[in-house]
């Protein structure tokens, strides 16, 4: 392709890294080529008809499901995650871990935005640091502090948090994030805590 045409003798301008960039800096135009790139081919090796065939047999989110799809599609783990984070009907996020921090992180547009940054620690409660987790092998799912990944409004009832982790090589792993639906507030329930944030204001407790 002509952006992998080298620009001095011996030298390309695509870097390993390149590979799995999905985003520009604004008027990055090296960047920007890179990631029309790979766009394109995720689309031939995980052409939207077949992806959308395959994400039907998965229900529940599940790591497992991103190892299936990165076998029958022939692609990496990471390009798999990203897919199935995509057109997964659910609100979940895909974490990628690398020697516990942060390296990068696909969610769902309805997903709530991942409050810890690129390069920051992987919260120490997270199930990540259970130690209890085999390689290839997906842990079980389990539930964790919804402020530990998300931003959680103040005065908002939290949206319960569960997490999944898989180990890849060279100290990487994947942490599935599935926040589940806050259920919608009674008439009754809204009088109450609408009456408890008065008292509590006004002194009156």
């Amino acid at each position: 392709m002509a952006h992998h045409v080298p620009d001095q003798p011996g030298r390309f301008l695509c870097k390993s890294s390149d590979l799995l960039r999905f985003t520009a800096k604004a008027g990055d135009q090296r960047q920007l080529r890179e990631v029309e790139a790979n766009r394109f081919a995720a689309l031939v090796l995980m052409h939207p008809h077949l992806l959308r065939a395959a994400m039907a047999a998965f229900r529940e989110p599940d790591l497992q499901h991103v190892l299936v799809l990165a076998r029958d599609f022939a692609v990496g783990k990471e390009a798999a995650a990203r897919a199935y984070v995509q057109y997964h009907p659910e609100r979940i996020a895909i974490v990628v871990a690398g020697n516990g921090r942060v390296q990068r992180c696909y969610r769902s547009l309805s997903c709530p935005a991942i409050v810890c940054a690129v390069g920051s620690p992987v919260p120490e409660q997270s199930l990540y640091h259970s130690g209890s987790h085999r390689p290839s092998i997906a842990s079980d799912i389990g539930a964790c502090s919804p402020d530990l990944w998300i931003d959680v409004k103040r005065d908002l009832r939290a949206p319960a948090l569960y997490e999944q982790v898989y180990l890849l090589p060279n100290g990487f792993a994947m942490i599935l994030l599935r926040p589940e639906p806050v259920p919608e507030e009674s008439a009754e329930e809204r009088r109450l805590e609408e009456g408890w944030r008065h008292r509590f204001h006004s002194g009156r407790l």
